[in-house]
């Protein structure tokens, strides 16, 4: 065989395989949101790694979920900021980071650890699957340091510290409430259980509900921060 006739068939797999290709590129390619709290003091701006001595700009609001950042999947998200020093060298300072996840959606949970994010943050990844998150649906996220028990509707709600549950409870029968859903929250469970929170939300179909539980930086007293995030 021929270097001619090699290099022919060599034109003919790399057509063939070259959707292929695109599809694999498109597969590395994971959307990140970002949500953060509590509230910061100062807000400053925070860099994402998104390659070898690369960064991007991202948002992690307190009161809404960021704009979607997609970018290569990586088997960690990590923010900070680049600092130039004196000589004009310039360093990356590492603020906080995580293991990347499975899910080509995710949420990415910014906990403060003080009063700014250079104090140092958590991060969490959360599968934000929107198949899986729909509208009605409420993602409980339990980032203080007891167990959260609870009713939401009708649906029991139990969750370890650290940990996150995802509820689609159904609105009340009685025609005044049909558009609500009671909640109840309580500390612990059992007979230690403590009476935390309780209300009625309005339920709405085109609304996913975000909760987060968590303990203020200064106090230690228990929070509960909610987002609503509305579907187009």
């Amino acid at each position: 065989m021929n270097a001619s006739h090699l290099s022919r068939i060599a034109v003919i797999l790399a057509i063939a395989f070259s959707p292929l290709l695109c599809i694999a590129q498109q597969t590395d390619e994971v959307s990140l949101q970002f949500v953060s709290f509590p509230k910061p003091e100062n807000p400053q701006p925070i860099e994402l790694i998104v390659g070898e001595n690369k960064t991007v700009p991202v948002e992690i609001p307190t009161n809404s979920l960021s704009p979607v950042y997609k970018v290569n999947r990586s088997s960690k998200w990590t923010l900070g900021k680049t600092v130039v020093g004196e000589e004009g060298n310039s360093s990356f300072t590492t603020y906080g980071e995580t293991l990347s996840i499975a899910s080509k959606t995710q949420l990415i949970l910014v906990i403060r650890s003080g009063a700014g994010d250079k104090d140092g943050l958590t991060l969490i990844a959360i599968d934000y699957e929107p198949s899986e998150f729909k509208g009605g649906a409420y993602l409980f996220f339990n980032a203080s340091k007891t167990e959260i028990t609870g009713k939401i509707g009708d649906t029991k709600l139990e969750i370890t510290a650290s940990n996150h549950s995802l509820v689609n409870p159904q609105p009340a029968n009685a025609e005044e409430n049909k558009n609500s859903i009671p909640i109840h929250i309580l500390l612990n469970k059992g007979e230690d259980a403590n009476a935390f929170y309780s209300s009625t939300w309005r339920f709405n179909e085109k609304a996913r509900s975000l909760i987060f539980l968590f303990n203020e930086t200064h106090s230690d007293r228990l929070r509960i921060h909610t987002i609503r995030d509305y579907l187009p």
